[in-house]
């Protein structure tokens, strides 16, 4: 597995400096490769300066077969045109024998990988479109898909990327949880419903219930999601925890799993031994200490500073960043109450505003913008807000079980060759039935699946999908 050396165009470092500083780390690994990023625009618009500094790169000394141009983006698949107009630059890059490719998690995956799996997130993405499904179905018919996929790790020898990255998933039948994390938010991201927003959820856990053993030992990093999810058709708005890696075929024959479906955030602390820690020193912030939960103990983290979309959440306190604060500020059913929480009488500057009645304070607040909300929220409370906490409950209510079952009954009749309707009743009632038992051992003794919390355990074996929302409540 070759080690690289990653220098983005347009960056601070000049070339040169980038050039002295990779030889001088070149002794020291033989195997080092220059790599030069750029995004997709980029590559397309300044092609001639990419052609240039690997000219350059080549006359300083270093090999061309240790060069990579290579493309770094955020979005994992293109318009038609833009992606016609990348293809003919890696040609090109090709026939002067320097390797073109895409980057993902320290892995160049080649044009072709990325094309392979852009065309399967896209045609997955038409799929569910086409069945006009609401955005619970949307998001049921996207779990059952990414977890019916079964749990295969990497090989020693193998780049880690190929369970983890979403071009390396869709070339290989290697998936870990990063890997079942990507694929759902890639479909999610492509189908583009303004109702689902997905959230990466970083944890750690181990199997015993050794606290020093959490903090001091190797274990390995689990990531799960959060979802908001608002649908009309089923009465629902709200967050939600998704694990769809422990809901994953377990085996080959693809078993449908739920028991880590649409959990409200308040029951996450009665799933079994999962305990959250640290993952480096150097780049993670520490903002609560161990908050035991009967088995569980829990510490909570993330790294704002990178500004990804890592969310921790407890029943003792949640910690966010700030794509995830703007999210909640522009909702118009949280920014009222954040802004109320952040803005009352007993935070505004006394002195300042002793003249402001409270409708002028209320005026105030709700014309802030979401940028401005969420520096007042860092400055005052940083990352973690037991406001916000409380918020967030209230808003992670339980999905009654009717609903499941008439989303799970719309996806596999649409989806899955049933010969009648009958058929697709008793594999929704198989399925719900199925999961309900199981998860119960998935939770603390004497604890029920939050899932089902407030519905029987079972619907009725006769339910069709014409009952009315209202029937379901």
């Amino acid at each position: 597995m070759n080690s690289k050396y990653y220098y983005k165009i347009n960056c601070t470092l000049s070339l040169e400096e980038a050039i002295s500083d990779y030889k001088n780390k070149l002794a020291k690994t033989p195997e080092l490769k220059f790599v030069l990023l750029s995004n997709g625009k980029a590559a397309i618009e300044e092609k001639k300066k990419l052609f240039d500094m690997v000219e350059f790169l080549s006359k300083s000394g270093i090999k061309r077969d240790d060069i990579i141009v290579s493309i770094y983006d955020e979005k994992h698949t293109y318009q038609i045109g833009q992606w016609l107009k990348l293809k003919k630059v890696a040609q090109e890059f090709e026939e002067k024998n320097i390797t073109f490719g895409f980057e993902d998690m320290a892995n160049t995956f080649s044009v072709n990988d990325v094309e392979n799996a852009n065309y399967q997130i896209i045609e997955t993405a038409e799929i569910i479109k086409e069945s006009a499904y609401s955005p619970l179905e949307t998001l049921l018919s996207v779990y059952l898909r990414t977890q019916s996929r079964h749990y295969t790790k990497e090989g020693e020898s193998e780049n880690p990327s190929l369970s983890r990255s979403i071009y390396g998933v869709l070339n290989s039948d290697r998936i870990v949880c990063v890997g079942y994390c990507e694929l759902f938010k890639a479909a999610i991201n492509e189908i583009g419903d303004k109702n689902i927003k997905i959230f990466d959820n970083h944890v750690k856990t181990q199997e015993d219930n050794d606290i020093f053993g959490s903090l001091f030992g190797e274990f390995d990093k689990h990531r799960n999601l959060i979802v908001y999810l608002k649908d009309e058709k089923y009465n629902i708005e709200g967050f939600y925890y998704l694990d769809p890696t422990w809901d994953c075929s377990q085996t080959e024959s693809n078993t449908a799993n739920l028991n880590y479906f649409l959990i409200p955030l308040q029951d996450i602390s009665k799933i079994k031994t999962k305990i959250l820690d640290n993952d480096s020193k150097s780049d993670i912030e520490f903002v609560a200490d161990f908050a035991p939960k009967g088995k569980d103990k829990t510490i909570l983290y993330n790294s704002p500073e990178k500004r990804e979309n890592l969310l921790s959440f407890s029943s003792e306190k949640f910690v966010c960043n700030n794509e995830f604060l703007e999210f909640l500020a522009k909702k118009p059913k949280f920014r009222r109450k954040i802004t109320d929480f952040l803005y009352n009488e007993r935070i505004l500057n006394k002195k300042q505003n002793k003249n402001k009645t409270c409708a002028e304070q209320i005026k105030l607040a709700e014309n802030t913008s979401a940028e401005n909300i969420v520096r007042d929220l860092i400055a005052k409370y940083g990352y973690s807000c037991s406001g916000l906490d409380s918020l967030l409950l209230q808003n992670s209510k339980p999905i009654n079980l009717n609903y499941i079952a008439k989303a799970l009954w719309e996806v596999l009749n649409s989806e899955y060759a049933y010969d009648s309707e009958e058929d697709v009743s008793n594999a929704v009632q198989y399925l719900i039935d199925a999961n309900c038992k199981q998860a119960l051992r998935n939770y603390e003794s004497g604890a029920i699946n939050p899932l089902f919390s407030n519905s029987q355990s079972s619907v009725e074996s006769d339910f069709t999908p014409a009952e009315s929302d209202a029937e379901a409540e």
